[in-house]
Parts: structure tokens; C-alpha cells; sequence
């Protein structure tokens, strides 16, 4: 049996054995390449050999065993600030370390400065980034190649949105609703996704007022349906069950089997209103 389990010794790869390490790259490009293919989002650490908190960091924090495990979500990169200062740049790095999380095309989503030493608040923070971009890749490809397209970048906000990723999701939408060129219809739906977002931030009121933006603006959109919906539930939330109530009746009236009418009626019955 001895036999038996020093062969299996011999045959299991060594990082299994033992606790993994982080698997760095060192070209961010290529870096990307491989986020991009595997839908992992990028954990870049922006470093140099003479900065004391940045060596502290490697030998307490990079080796620490939950933040190697965690590391496994990500495509994990070291930045020498020194030897790519283009990188740097690109990035404002003004002070090291630096740790910044991306999408697999490098759009920054997170970044913390400094080194306090709490590794509970790096692992919260690296546990709260979705570890699945794949279903930006068909929008964000679309754009490397055509950054005015503003299908793509409605495609690219509202995916944004359904991860949860509010910041992101609005800095695209804005894009499309601001782009003059854009068809109007696309531009009504960035506008209500814009609403949505709020209503997802707890912030009803300014949802209200972005889909009575929208209402004004984008008049002949085909989506009156969810834009009476959200002006609903918005008016729920600030608890003006009067005005949910005038807004349920006009949705009511122009889509009286809509889902959104279904919907909304389902919510103003939960309100008692």
C-alpha cells in the first residue's frame, strides 16, 4: 500500500500537493487575451521592487492562502510601474501598490490604494467581482472595432446592469443616450436602463425621474409598457401610491393584457393601493 501512494506521489502534478500560488502573468496584453477567452475578470497589482509595502505585500498578503484561492476567479497580473510605464499611466497610477480590478478588456472596476494590512477587506472586495464576463464579449468585441456603435453599447450597458454592476452599466448607458445619432429608440432604452439602475440603487426617486425623461423625450417609444412600470414602482417606493395608481391607469389602458400591466397590478395589490 506503501508502494501504491508513493507512485500516486510521483504522478499527481506538485500543485496539488501543496497550496497553489497565484498564477501571474506579466504582459497585461496577453493578460487580456486570456481573460477575454476564459471570461475572467483581470487582478492587476502595480508594484516595483523598491516599494516596501508592495514587498510586504508579496510576502503576507499574495502568498496568504484565501487570497490564492480567491485569486482562482481571476487572470492575475503584476505591473512593474518601472518597466511598463504606459501601463501605469493608462491606468493614473500616481502611488504604489495599487490594485485594480477589470473587465476582461482592462475597463476599470474597482481600485484600492495603499497596503493597510486587513486582508478581510481585499477578499470582500475581490468576492463581490462576478467571475463570469462571458456575456459581454459579443458587445465588447463589437465595439473594439466600431467604438461608435451604439447597439453594441446599449448591448454592453444593459449586461452591465443584469450583473449587477450599476457604475459600469450607466457610464455606457449615458453614452448611448447622449449620442445624437443614435436611433431614437435605442437612445429610450438607455434612458429606461438608466432608470432601472436607480431602482436598483434604492433611489426612487430619481428613477421617477428618469423614466419621466424618457416619457417626454422618447414619446413614440415602444416601450411605454416598462417605462409606465417603472414610473409605478418607482412612485411605490416613494411611497405616492397616488401617482403609482395614475401611471397603473394609463398602462392599463394602453396594454390591458401586458405583462407589465400584470405586473404592475401585482405590486400596487402587495401596497394594499
Amino acid at each position: 500500500m506503501k508502494k501504491v501512494f508513493v507512485l500516486f506521489l510521483f504522478l499527481v502534478p506538485s500543485t496539488l500537493l501543496t497550496a497553489k500560488e497565484i498564477a501571474w502573468e506579466y504582459d497585461l496584453e496577453k493578460a487580456k487575451a486570456h481573460a477575454q477567452e476564459t471570461g475572467k475578470p483581470l487582478l492587476i497589482d502595480f508594484w516595483a521592487d523598491w516599494c516596501g509595502p508592495c514587498l510586504r505585500m508579496d510576502r503576507e498578503f499574495w502568498t496568504n492562502t484565501k487570497v490564492v484561492a480567491v485569486s482562482q476567479n481571476f487572470v492575475s497580473v503584476k505591473i512593474d510601474i518601472d518597466k511598463n510605464r504606459m501601463v501605469s499611466g493608462r491606468y493614473r497610477v500616481s502611488s504604489i501598490p495599487v490594485i485594480v480590478i477589470a473587465d476582461p478588456w482592462g475597463n476599470e472596476i474597482v481600485r484600492e490604494t495603499g497596503y493597510s494590512g486587513n486582508i478581510r477587506t481585499y477578499l470582500q472586495i475581490f468576492r463581490q467581482v462576478p467571475t463570469d464576463f462571458s456575456a459581454l464579449k459579443p458587445f465588447a468585441e463589437k465595439l473594439e472595432h466600431s467604438p461608435k456603435d451604439a447597439e453594441a453599447r446599449l448591448g454592453l450597458g444593459l449586461a452591465y446592469s443584469r450583473m449587477g454592476m450599476v457604475a459600469q452599466s450607466d457610464e455606457h448607458l449615458q453614452k448611448v443616450v447622449r449620442n445624437k445619432r443614435a436611433d431614437a429608440e435605442l437612445r429610450s432604452r438607455a434612458q429606461i436602463g438608466i432608470g432601472v439602475n436607480c431602482l436598483k440603487m434604492d433611489k426612487a426617486k430619481s428613477a421617477r425621474q428618469c423614466f419621466l425623461k424618457a416619457l417626454k423625450k422618447f414619446p413614440e417609444t415602444e416601450r411605454r409598457d416598462e417605462l409606465y412600470y417603472g414610473l409605478v414602482v418607482a412612485s411605490i417606493r416613494m411611497k405616492d401610491i397616488a401617482t403609482a395608481n395614475t401611471y397603473f391607469a394609463k398602462l392599463e389602458e394602453e396594454y390591458p393584457e401586458g405583462k407589465y400591466t400584470e405586473a404592475a397590478r401585482q405590486e400596487l395589490e402587495q401596497t394594499g393601493g
